[in-house]
């Protein structure tokens, strides 16, 4: 019989032993190199701060190969013992495909998610810790303070220098103080500078050149009263082009009226947005602070939740998919058995797997050709019951002896009118050789007799032996033929003989007959011419 070897492709063969063998020893020798590097990345770490930036760079090229060598080694471990979960045939998940793949997908679901939720809990405790800590706040807030702290410094120049600018105007004319304006903002490098001599007078203004406006708009009026009416120093921000006006305004007395004096530096756009972002990021960190641990347990939460849903998604998954795989080969096994069993009834089972459906068709179409072949084979073992009784009931009523024998000499059947002549029976003989149970003389005229056979290459042989039977001689007539099959092949030998003692004493009789004739005939001619002498003289001496 034929073996189909699977246990090569199943990874159970001796090369497969073999290799793993090897896999191990690969283990041990990149477990003892992962040792030594360690233990020299914690000896110079030791000494790290006191070396040189160039041996720090080695340091973490080291520190990371010892990270491969770790990830290598952690592969090549959890390789042969998931290898060694799967070969076994019984383990903690169970003996059943459907426990092991259970197992297997919860296991592979369950690793590295534990792991990345171990990694995510560091990285979020770790970046809040970072976010909401006090150095963070400390940074904003001087952030905030140097920002605060521009726009009073603005502040602060622009009053001096309105300051400066009206000591300066009580000596000049109306007709020289657009000149005298226009000067000032260029001698102390100002933006812009605006006269008011009255709440609703026409204003006396000019802006420096490297603004993106020609003319700065005037400022509103209740800004203009503080001024003028209020006679009161005041700032505002106001938004003009693509920045900010950092305004002051300062109460002036010049020819006899009360005016305003307003100066005003120019804030770019980006330093405001810088400015702008820096407040909204102080802003947001003040109003989270007071969230901290709020966020992080949501966040922790959210993570958890979600570790668990991959969990139970997967679980659900191995269940569901063990079931898909393990249900149609449980019920293939079942039907197997019920198979040995002569039970040949069809598997309906649809599976999601096109590989699991072609096991199911194959397995059918298996099952019925064997239904075909075990009707066939009943019905030929019946014909061939039948057509064995009618040989035995034909050699048993059969009138000559017939016994045969294979190739290798051993009887194989004895009819009954064999036994009755030879006076034996025929169970005490069948299974054993010929030349086993046949006398020495006997036996030697059967061997002389095969090998007459196969020196004329004749298929049949016959011979008249007499042979002692109950202590009377018995003349039989011996016939050899041999067997062969329907591919002409030699199977055995067949012997028949029979009784000739009824053809002896009829030729017995039939020989002593001729005898008897003979004398009679022998007797018979001379009483013929005595005879004929007799009737002479009877005629002649009668009268």
């Amino acid at each position: 019989m034929k073996v189909i070897d699977g246990d090569s492709s199943l990874g159970k063969g001796p090369h497969e032993q073999r290799k793993r063998r090897k896999e191990w020893v690969l283990v041990l020798g990149i477990g003892v190199l992962f040792l030594i590097l360690s233990g020299i990345a914690f000896r110079i770490f030791g000494y790290s701060q006191n070396l040189p930036f160039e041996y720090s760079i080695f340091f973490f090229g080291l520190v990371n190969f010892n990270i491969i060598i770790f990830l290598l080694l952690a592969f090549l471990i959890f390789r042969n013992v998931v290898k060694s979960f799967a070969e076994r045939e019984k383990s903690f998940a169970g003996r059943s495909l459907k426990s092991k793949l259970i197992a297997a997908f919860v296991a592979f679901s369950f690793i590295p998610t534990s792991l990345m939720f171990l990694v995510s809990v560091f990285y979020i405790n770790n970046s809040f810790d970072k976010w909401f800590s006090q150095r963070t706040s400390s940074v904003l807030k001087s952030s905030l303070e140097v920002m605060n702290q521009y726009y009073t410094s603005a502040k602060k120049r622009n009053y001096h220098f309105a300051e400066q600018i009206a000591n300066e105007m009580s000596s000049v004319n109306k007709k020289d103080l657009k000149a005298f304006l226009q000067d000032k903002v260029n001698f102390y490098k100002l933006d812009a500078v605006e006269f008011y001599p009255s709440l609703f007078a026409k204003r006396y203004a000019y802006s420096s050149k490297d603004l993106s406006l020609s003319e700065v708009p005037e400022v509103s009026l209740d800004f203009k009263k503080k001024g003028v009416v209020k006679k009161s120093e005041a700032s505002y921000l106001h938004h003009f082009g693509e920045g900010n006006l950092v305004r002051i305004i300062r109460p002036v007395h010049w020819q006899g009226e009360d005016g305003a004096l307003v100066v005003s530096t120019f804030i770019p756009l980006s330093l405001i947005s810088k400015m702008d972002d820096i407040t909204q990021a102080y802003d947001d960190f003040r109003d989270s602070n007071a969230l901290s641990y709020p966020l992080k347990s949501i966040y922790l939460i959210i993570l958890v939740l979600m570790t668990l849903a991959i969990l139970l998604a997967a679980t659900w998954f191995g269940f569901y998919l063990a079931k898909q795989l393990s249900i149609p080969l449980e019920m293939l096994g079942k039907a197997a058995k019920r198979l040995s069993d002569q039970d040949y009834h069809q598997v309906k089972i649809k599976s999601g797997s096109p590989e699991i459906n072609l096991l199911v068709e194959n397995f059918n179409r298996m099952s019925a050709s064997l239904e075909h072949s075990q009707r066939e084979l009943t019905e030929s073992n019946e014909n061939l019951q039948r057509h064995t009784h009618y040989i035995e009931v034909l050699l048993a009523n059969v009138t000559t002896g017939v016994a045969s024998i294979n190739n290798e000499g051993v009887i194989t059947m004895i009819n009954r009118h064999a036994a009755k002549l030879l006076k034996i029976n025929p169970e005490d003989y069948m299974g054993y050789k010929l030349t086993d149970v046949l006398p020495q003389e006997y036996r030697k005229l059967f061997v002389e007799l095969t090998e007459s056979m196969s020196k004329h290459l004749a298929t049949t042989v016959q011979k008249e032996i007499r042979i002692e039977i109950a202590g009377r001689s018995l003349p039989l007539q011996l016939s050899i033929s041999i067997l062969r099959n329907e591919k002409n092949e030699e199977i055995g030998k067949i012997i028949v003989f029979d009784d000739l003692t009824m053809v002896v004493n009829a030729q017995r009789a039939a020989a002593w007959t001729e005898v008897a004739r003979r004398i009679a005939h022998e007797i018979k001619n001379p009483l013929t011419p005595i005879s004929l002498a007799a009737q002479r003289l009877q005629r002649k001496f009668g009268k």
